[in-house]
């Protein structure tokens, strides 16, 4: 740390200007600043401020904070709010988690709702959730509960498939129509400081005191979660406990835990990632116990349980840095709507996944991995979102192709593409129906075929490829 902050040190000590520094969610007291490049104490110039947040009001203390900001806005319209919001800040104990939750839950909120959450902020009883400084609990709780009704099941954006497996979307019929209501319900949140921007566009992230408060509230009704991360077996709740569980998303380094059937008749969802360590091998009656589960997700486990076939009401089906061999098992799930394979070591696509005809969605990336792949042949592909050719291009096999009778998207041709020089022999077909329900490679060398039974905006992305 000596040498970064000797570097950090010199940076801010040649600036021409006064610079302000923020320390974010400090957990402990930091009584040398020096050591971590902050120029303080009597032999600087003070050309930094340092603002500091924390959870924790004795952490501040403990560091000699000269003062302790408080903020409700620019402005007041009604003045007579300005005792109200006072005592709602003071119920916050002066924690920025809770004050900041409590504001989203509040803006643009007329006096009775003030009022109301006053009232709450001093009669919720308060709980005991392991992490949670309980008096973090009763303004985070407001903040949930001052969400709309329908807001109260919302998943993060990452869980768009889990959500869809779970029913959790009333009156959704399609995987796009879904898409937008969860990013509709993120920015909700969002705006109640419940969720943050993540890395990029397509994540988000929850603060996990925040987290852990909602697990407490959405395990009130008829649902009990079971959320372990990063948990060694020691800690995992006793098996004799699991026939209450609904929901089990867990991250952890081992699985001992699972060495043998577990009995989990409520059991709709089930995560299992290994973060670490050798594959795991679940044995083959595994799933024998949960007979109701909806959505499955799996990582770094080696290989599928043949009891993965019983489950009738299986919807969604994630499988990441799996050693699946032969999947044909996955064809016996006909009420499987959503099959998300990625990084997984595959044998072959098998023919019984046709009996899927539930599936909505596969997911991208599951062709680019089948590195062996000479031909393939895609007929009334209508409800993929992503260019299959796309995919394909860096199969060095792969000589033969037909894509008839496809939705726009799958038969979408990316620039870099070259189709002359890729393929030996392809057929893109485009029509109504009219068109064979076969694949139409015909038995010519290095043949170009292409068929267009009906002229639409696709024909003009093909014209300049050939």
């Amino acid at each position: 740390m000596s040498s970064r902050g000797d570097l950090l040190r010199t940076r801010l000590m040649d600036q021409n200007s006064r610079i302000l520094v923020i320390l974010d969610d400090v957990w402990e007291a930091l009584h040398d600043l020096d050591k971590l490049g902050i120029p303080s104490g009597s032999n600087h110039n003070y050309r930094c401020k340092v603002i500091l947040t924390m959870r924790l009001r004795p952490v501040c203390e403990a560091m000699g904070a000269q003062r302790i900001m408080e903020k409700i806005g620019n402005s007041v319209d009604d003045f007579s709010l300005l005792d109200i919001a006072k005592n709602v800040s003071k119920e916050c104990k002066g924690l920025p988690l809770a004050i900041i939750t409590v504001a989203g839950a509040l803006k643009r909120k007329a006096k009775p709702f003030w009022k109301d959450a006053l009232k709450q902020l001093r009669d919720v009883e308060t709980r005991n959730i392991p992490g949670v400084h309980t008096k973090v609990y009763k303004p985070l709780r407001l903040s949930y509960d001052y969400l709309e009704k329908e807001d109260s099941d919302i998943l993060i954006e990452e869980l768009l498939k889990y959500g869809m497996g779970l029913r959790i979307f009333s009156g959704i019929e399609n995987l796009e129509d879904a898409r937008n209501r969860v990013y509709l319900l993120l920015e909700l949140l969002k705006d109640g400081f419940l969720l943050s921007q993540g890395s990029d566009k397509s994540h988000v992230k929850m603060h996990d005191v925040v987290r852990d408060v909602a697990i407490s509230i959405a395990s009130e009704g008829e649902h009990n979660f079971m959320v372990s991360y990063y948990v060694n077996s020691k800690e995992f709740p006793r098996k004799d406990s699991y026939e209450q569980y609904s929901h089990m998303p867990i991250v952890a380094n081992k699985f001992d835990e699972f060495r043998s059937p577990i009995v989990c008749p409520k059991l709709k969802f089930l995560m299992l990632k290994l973060c670490s360590g050798k594959p795991f091998k679940l044995q083959d009656d595994f799933f024998d116990g949960m007979s109701n589960l909806n959505v499955i997700s799996l990582n770094s486990i080696l290989c599928l349980p043949a009891s993965i076939r019983r489950l009738s009401s299986l919807r969604t089906l994630c499988l990441s840095n799996l050693r699946l061999g032969d999947i044909s098992i996955i064809g016996e799930l006909v009420t499987l709507e959503i099959l998300n394979i990625r990084e997984c070591q595959l044998e072959e696509v098998p023919v019984k996944i046709g009996k899927l005809t539930n599936l909505i969605m596969i997911s991208a990336g599951v062709l680019s991995r089948l590195v062996r792949l000479e031909e393939l042949h895609m007929v009334g592909v209508k409800h993929c979102s992503y260019s299959i050719l796309s995919e394909v291009e860096s199969l060095s096999r792969l000589t033969a192709l037909t894509l008839s009778e496809c939705s726009e998207d799958v038969m979408y041709i990316p620039s870099n593409l070259d189709l002359s020089s890729k393929f030996a022999r392809y057929t893109l077909a485009v029509s109504e129906g009219t068109c064979t329900s076969g694949p139409i490679i015909h038995d010519y060398d290095k043949n170009i075929v292409l068929v267009i039974t009906k002229t639409t905006p696709l024909e003009r992305e093909m014209s300049p490829t050939l």
